[in-house]
């Protein structure tokens, strides 16, 4: 007897919707909540995260922290490979894994990911960990300088899922960037969470990236670049590479190695084009060089581009304005001077340009 190819599919369908997920399998939840996430199952994949995850977040919110317009969605999904991670870790309340996949984005470019997950066990049925609401809400923050603010919202994730380690780097990432406390706590917590963080996912480059920073906090700069380099080994797409190319210009900035720190920014846009950031540190060396014009035409590719975080936004609208003072654009060097110190009043270098503008005019 013949069965039609429509036939077959339709019972294929039924077998498999009649499967039962093995909810005392770790890996079987997990797999199953990637194959909904990437079928855009919301509810589905929201009825899989933990008791306290849906606290955080309602089915509402969940469904649109993960809304992309039509035009930006990917074209397509696959995941390489889900593997359990850290036995040291793994628990009867936890499970961590790790999972490899490639995106086809809508303009068809191919992008590897690399992404970790915490599941919790609820009554031997076993649940994803889900506290991005509350990382979102601590990067904005972050983002806007509120430091103090941003570390009460990492502390809260942190409880929820105590191994999301882009929250503990973020930590430290607040004690790096908020001057107001002392130095000797910034770099006990700065080291302990970049430290911890690594430990936790040692190969993914942004841990790498971080703890570079710590090396440059302490002045050991050879450090500094063995991290960026190890970083460079994990990035998987060419804009994370982008990041790195950047900061390990400014390495050698710090050496007086111009041409070699010019390389590397060239790198860096070459792999991202949209590096605000990468144009910023490329419009610095340019101005300190006394290449005025052209580093007028790297600051406002800059100034083009979406916002940095707080605290290189204000240090791009500071070198922007000291460039327009010098090309006795005084009007000019003023509304940007005032863009800073709208973010950092309390800077001293902002607030002493701010003078030296009013005094020039």
């Amino acid at each position: 007897m013949k069965v039609s190819l429509v036939g077959l599919i339709t019972l294929l369908a039924i077998l498999q919707s009649c499967k039962k997920l093995d909810e005392t399998n770790p890996e079987a939840v997990l797999s199953k909540y990637m194959e909904l996430r990437i079928e855009e199952e919301f509810k589905a994949a929201y009825d899989l995260i933990s008791t306290d995850s849906k606290k955080s977040a309602t089915l509402g919110e969940y469904t649109k922290y993960f809304e992309i317009p039509d035009s930006l969605k990917p074209q397509g999904r696959l995941i390489k490979s889900i593997a359990a991670v850290d036995e040291n870790i793994n628990s009867p309340s936890y499970r961590r894994f790790k999972v490899n996949g490639i995106q086809i984005s809508h303009k068809g470019d191919s992008i590897k990911y690399l992404t970790y997950f915490t599941l919790k066990n609820e009554d031997a049925r076993w649940r994803i960990v889900w506290d991005n609401i509350i990382t979102q809400q601590a990067d904005h923050s972050f983002n806007n300088g509120d430091y103090d603010g941003a570390l009460d919202l990492l502390e809260t994730a942190i409880k929820l899922d105590p191994y999301d380690a882009e929250a503990i780097e973020k930590i430290g990432w607040c004690y790096l960037r908020d001057n107001t406390k002392s130095d000797v706590v910034r770099k006990d917590e700065i080291m302990k969470n970049f430290k911890y963080a690594l430990t936790l996912e040692p190969d993914e480059w942004t841990h790498y990236n971080a703890m570079a920073s710590y090396y440059s906090l302490i002045n050991l700069s050879d450090l500094q670049i063995d991290s960026y380099n190890k970083g460079l080994e994990m990035a998987l797409n060419e804009p994370d590479k982008a990041t790195i190319y950047a900061n390990l210009s400014n390495c050698y900035v710090a050496k007086r190695q111009t041409d070699k720190a010019i390389d590397y920014l060239e790198k860096s846009i070459e792999c991202y084009p949209n590096s605000a950031y990468s144009y910023y540190k490329f419009g610095v060396i340019l101005n300190d060089l006394g290449k005025y014009e052209e580093a007028k035409e790297k600051y406002e590719k800059a100034l083009s581009l979406p916002t940095l975080e707080n605290s290189l936004q204000s240090g791009l609208f500071y070198s922007y304005s000291s460039l327009c003072l010098k090309q006795y654009e005084y009007q000019k060097a003023k509304d940007y001077i005032l863009k800073a110190l709208e973010i950092d009043p309390n800077n001293e270098y902002y607030q002493a340009l701010y003078d030296k503008i009013n005094n020039a005019n």
